[in-house]
């Protein structure tokens, strides 16, 4: 699959919302408007880095690391090169916790506006976590990513 990266949406967050967050996990949705499917991907990632961040009270930086048996349009039952409209769903459970790293088990549940079904699917996302530095400056991101935990609480 090509990713046509004119797609991406500026500002770059793919969650619409957070509804429920413990230790363990974090709930969120993202209502899609004609997406292409990676957008499921990355707002997946979202999902599960803002648990960490939240879980290790924003000082520290946390990126994606890698995913594995992610699904695809195809697995859906979903045209390759067609644009997702409907309510993506998300769960982030974090299954290993450690000082550079953090494993969680995503499931995903995507109803199209237009019926047809809900599609489920789960998989692997892994996060990787650093101190901020000069790369990572704690005065910009720090406050950015508390600011937008607050928002998307508030849905």
């Amino acid at each position: 699959m090509d990713i046509d990266f004119s797609a991406v949406p500026r500002p770059f967050v793919l969650l619409d919302g957070v509804s429920a967050v413990e230790d363990g996990l974090l709930r969120a949705w993202r209502q899609l408007r004609q997406a292409p499917f990676w957008h499921v991907w990355e707002a997946a990632a979202q999902c599960a880095a803002l648990h960490q961040r939240r879980r290790c009270a924003f000082a520290r930086h946390a990126f994606l690391l890698g995913m594995a048996r992610t699904p695809t349009a195809a697995l859906w039952g979903l045209p390759e090169e067609g644009d997702l409209d409907g309510r993506l769903d998300l769960l982030a459970r974090l299954t290993q916790q450690g000082d550079g790293a953090a494993l969680y088990a995503l499931e995903a549940a995507y109803t199209p506006a237009g019926g047809g079904g809900c599609r489920r699917a789960s998989w692997e996302v892994r996060i990787g976590l650093c101190a901020y530095d000069g790369r990572f400056q704690a005065d910009r991101l720090r406050a950015r990513y508390e600011e937008l935990f607050q928002c998307l609480c508030r849905g």
